[in-house]
């Protein structure tokens, strides 16, 4: 929570990746590089609830991947297990 009292430039010591969202009062703003490496954002002046949220390049695809390998291997138990009896 912040009180910024005019509009400024907030750099961190975060490396800069495209996987970083940063949200102030609940809307994405955008980031860019600070010292060609770091992570940086503007801060509008007031009130402020800032929030940084990583989200790495390729997890939706790994999530998807791995949750469909693991349906695939329930449904193979199931199909394994009947043909026992």
């Amino acid at each position: 929570h912040y009180l910024i009292i005019f509009l400024i430039n907030n750099f961190t010591s975060i490396p800069y990746d495209d996987g970083w969202h940063v949200y102030i009062n609940g809307n994405e703003t955008k980031t860019f590089k600070n010292l060609d490496s770091l992570l940086a954002f503007k801060l509008p002046k007031g009130e402020l609830n800032v929030e940084l949220v990583f989200v790495p390049k390729g997890f939706n695809l790994g999530l998807f991947i791995s949750l469909f390998t693991l349906d695939l291997l329930f449904v193979l138990k199931i199909r394994k297990k009947g043909k026992e009896f």
